[in-house]
C-alpha cells in the first residue's frame, strides 16, 4: 500500500504533462500564424543554464518568449531565473528586444501579437 503514492504521483504528473501539451499545441498553432517561430535547442539553453522554452517567436526586431501553464499562472523561483536567462541569451544573440510571456487555458491571447 505504501507504494500507491509513489505510482499515483508520476500518473498525475503524465496526465498534467498530456493536457499541458495539448494546450502548448493550441497555443502554438495560434501564436504562429501571426509570428515566425524561432526553434531552440534545449541542448543549447541547458548549456547556457537557461530554462526551457515552450513557444518562442520573432517579429519587428523583438522576441516573444511564453510559457504554457495548464493550470495557474504560477513559476517558481528558479524556473522563473531560467526563462529570464534565457530571454537574457537570446535577446543578446538577436541584438533585440525581449518579453516573456505566461499563458494558461483563461488567457485570451487573440489580439496579441
Amino acid at each position: 500500500m505504501g507504494h500507491q503514492k509513489s505510482i499515483e504521483k508520476p500518473l498525475k504528473a503524465l496526465k498534467n504533462s498530456a493536457k499541458g501539451n495539448e494546450q502548448e499545441k493550441l497555443f502554438s498553432k495560434i501564436i504562429h500564424k501571426k509570428a515566425p517561430a524561432v526553434l531552440v535547442s534545449s541542448k543549447l539553453l541547458r548549456d547556457y543554464n537557461c530554462g526551457q522554452i515552450d513557444i518562442c517567436t520573432y517579429q519587428h526586431s523583438r522576441l516573444s518568449l511564453y510559457e504554457v501553464k495548464s493550470s495557474c499562472l504560477v513559476l517558481g523561483l528558479k524556473q522563473k531565473e531560467r526563462l529570464l536567462q534565457s530571454l537574457s541569451f537570446l535577446t543578446s544573440v538577436f541584438n533585440a528586444e525581449g518579453t516573456v510571456r505566461l499563458l494558461n487555458s483563461s488567457t485570451d491571447i487573440s489580439n496579441q501579437p
